[in-house]
């Protein structure tokens, strides 16, 4: 008969509580907020003619997605500073450390094409084709494939202790 005997917890170290019921509620109000976004961003879609060709919700709707894929290492690090290691293996550490930089990396180059976007639509607006469906996936496409480029370092050396 094998034993396992885990470390002690950190229940008692209220700091560390703290900071853990405030990931909660972060995590909490992020998914709220971002399923809020884009049920809106869905329900204009579908609602307005013009909204369908529209980049600007696109980019809102990407943002939003990448925002919650970046929030799904949430409860994993709750889990972690409430134990005080690492119970998750080496495959959602690896899984962890991506969408944890996945979130800073890319969208920031969101951001970065969006404000291309709106350069374009207030310094050239009769040039439409700079805004064009085809334009805007092309970039957030190349701009995905930078940032797993980026990050293939993570899936490569990342491991759990």
């Amino acid at each position: 008969m094998v034993h396992y005997v885990l470390p002690y917890t950190n229940h008692t170290n209220v700091p560390l509580m703290a900071i853990a019921a405030f990931y909660a509620l972060l995590f909490m109000i992020g998914t709220c907020g971002n399923a809020a976004i884009l049920s809106v961003v869905h329900y204009v879609r579908h609602q307005d003619l013009r909204a369908k060709h529209n980049m600007t919700l696109a980019y809102i709707c990407i943002l939003c997605i990448v925002d919650f894929l970046s929030m799904l290492p949430l409860p994993m690090t709750i889990i972690d500073q409430l134990l005080g290691f690492w119970m998750f293996g080496t495959f959602a550490c690896k899984l962890f450390r991506l969408l944890e930089h996945i979130g800073k990396i890319f969208s920031t180059f969101i951001l970065v094409a969006f404000s291309l976007d709106r350069y374009c639509a207030v310094c050239h607006p009769l040039r439409l084709t700079m805004r064009s469906q085809k334009i805007v996936t092309l970039m957030l496409s190349s701009m995905f494939g930078l940032t797993c480029l980026m990050l293939s370092p993570i899936l490569i050396f990342a491991h759990s202790k």
